[in-house]
């Protein structure tokens, strides 16, 4: 007997090339299993954008210490829109609306650009501000992070 709510499928006749285990296989893969195969570059890529956000603002930091900040505006005003892109990307990964991950896309893809653009802003830099060395690693790091991450995204997408 079938409980109040479940129907008993007996004697049912499937689409030729169809069986019942690929119609349970795909009922029974919950958002919460195609989270798990995202998870691990979940954690990467939190991890590398708190790492980021850290070393720009310490870069931005570096830059208004040095004796003259001649030709470091452009510096300073990158690593700390990075930095608060990346803490900003950070928080909201970390909210628990994790099966909506897939509309963050645009987001993570954003965090990409910035960490692009302050790593190659970094690099004009080097010469003047050590940690520019440090930023320009972070920034590509974070970046790597974020698009294995896009990358595993689609696995959560049901469409």
């Amino acid at each position: 007997m079938a409980k109040k709510g479940f129907t008993m499928i007996k004697g049912a006749n499937w689409p030729k090339g169809e069986q019942p285990a690929n119609h349970i296989r795909e009922s029974l893969l919950s958002t919460s299993d195609r989270f798990m195969a995202v998870s691990d570059p979940l954690a990467r890529c939190l991890d590398q954008l708190a790492r980021c956000s850290r070393i720009c603002s310490s870069c931005a930091d570096a830059c208004l210490g040095e004796d003259t900040t001649d030709g470091l505006a452009d510096c300073i005003r990158i690593s700390l829109i990075c930095a608060d892109l990346c803490r900003s990307t950070s928080q909201i990964l970390s909210s628990n609306s994790w099966h909506d991950l897939a509309s963050y896309k645009d987001q993570i893809q954003n965090c990409v650009l910035a960490c692009q653009i302050c790593a190659s802003e970094c690099s004009r830099q080097i010469l003047k501000v050590d940690l520019c060395r440090k930023c320009i690693d972070a920034c590509r790091l974070c970046e790597a992070a974020c698009n294995d991450l896009i990358k595993a995204i689609p696995v959560l997408d049901p469409n």
